[in-house]
């Protein structure tokens, strides 16, 4: 299975690895939770379902702890991995593709929105430590408002999620920020 060999380039993750989902209500199927995401969305990584390697961590969220594996067919970017060239052709057809009135949110969106977009991503590749950071920025900057359309690119571009190790100086912890929902089958509640 593909996501057997995603998870071996993973340290501390195994193949078969449990996540754990805490919610104050059951659900059933995750493709609806996307419903959710809010346009004032402020979770630290940008949108989409946060999980847990720690079930203590999962219950600071809800009673209701959903025992869910991840099974992703796409990439997952880590924290830590270096910027790619590819990032920069993901994120200009992210935002291009998706982006709500990209060309005036684009630097010099009145001379060149594509030239705006160039020179955005080359800022931020500077400033960022690694492609979560990159990823992140791209999130706050055009799709701050519109979280679904963000969590959309990312999958339609092949991004199934994020892994964040050590979450928060946390060893031991890791947190899972996932975009493709298919991905995601619940075990228990």
């Amino acid at each position: 299975m593909k996501h057997i060999k995603l998870y071996e380039a993973f340290e501390n993750l195994e193949p078969d690895q449990v996540w754990y989902h805490g919610r104050t209500q059951e659900i059933t199927d995750f493709k609806k939770s996307l419903e959710f995401l809010s346009k004032d969305n402020n979770d630290e990584h940008g949108p989409g379902i946060y999980l847990t390697t720690d079930q203590k961590d999962a219950k600071g969220y809800g009673n209701f702890i959903h025992v869910v594996k991840f099974e992703p067919t796409g990439e997952i970017i880590k924290r830590g991995d270096k910027i790619k060239s590819t990032d920069f052709k993901i994120a200009t057809k992210i935002i291009k593709d998706f982006g709500n009135e990209w060309e005036m949110e684009a630097n010099n969106w009145h001379q060149n929105p594509s030239q705006g977009i160039k020179e955005f991503l080359n800022s931020i590749s500077k400033s960022s430590n690694d492609r979560v950071d990159f990823y992140e920025y791209v999130w706050a900057d055009y799709f701050r408002y519109t979280p679904r359309l963000f969590v959309d690119g990312m999958v339609a571009n092949g991004i199934d999620g994020l892994i964040i190790p050590g979450y928060a100086g946390t060893e031991g912890m890791t947190h899972l920020v996932a975009y493709n929902t298919d991905a995601l089958k619940i075990q228990n509640v």
